[in-house]
């Protein structure tokens, strides 16, 4: 929802304008969100750790954008974008898509891009898929990887990266987790899936 919210691949709708100049007006820079209507890979997990790492700017805009309309009212999908992010179990959503982004989807997607053109057919890339099924079984076996406040990313990613790709949303993950309804479970659930 945010995502038609904050960059409808309609111009004429959504709140895409003034999100630009209000993010820029806060952080000193241009920024337009993920482009969840469009089927990139990990579109809709870029979006879901962009809003967790800026939660309370995100709710503020939302506030912001009700107060400038006449009607002190939001329409239906600002409404619904509002709620959503406000939900405990959508939350959870957010918080177990963004640590899969981290963990998962940015070092598999380095990992291809990173084989160069003449390695990167399905045939040629089984080690690669072998390495993502263990690797996913062992943050289903032991979710500390992921879930520990100090949790090393050299453990806990697909690469072993030295750094997490978002460290601040991995550390808005973690300070939400104690508050997030059945997290281990649909995380457990996420990584099965």
């Amino acid at each position: 929802t945010w995502g038609a919210f904050l960059n409808h691949k309609d111009d004429k709708r959504g709140q895409q304008d003034t999100f630009r100049d209000h993010f820029e007006a806060k952080h000193g820079h241009m920024f337009t969100f993920p482009d969840t209507s469009n089927t990139r890979f990990g579109s809709h997990l870029e979006a879901a750790a962009e809003l967790l790492e800026n939660l309370e700017m995100y709710l503020q805009f939302a506030d912001d954008v009700r107060q400038r309309k006449g009607t002190a009212s939001l329409n239906h999908l600002e409404e619904n974008a509002l709620k959503g992010l406000e939900d405990g179990p959508t939350r959870t959503e957010l918080a177990v898509m963004t640590l899969y982004c981290e963990a998962v989807s940015v070092p598999y997607m380095s990992s291809v891009c990173g084989l160069g053109l003449e390695v990167n057919n399905a045939l040629e890339m089984g080690p690669l898929h072998a390495k993502l099924l263990q690797h996913i079984c062992k943050l289903i076996e032991n979710q500390d990887l992921l879930l520990a406040t100090d949790a090393d990313p050299k453990l806990a990613t697909l690469n072993a990266s030295e750094n997490w790709n978002r460290p601040k949303a991995v550390a808005a993950v973690h300070k939400l987790a104690p508050e997030l309804p059945h997290f281990h479970e649909i995380l457990a659930a996420f990584l099965q899936g």
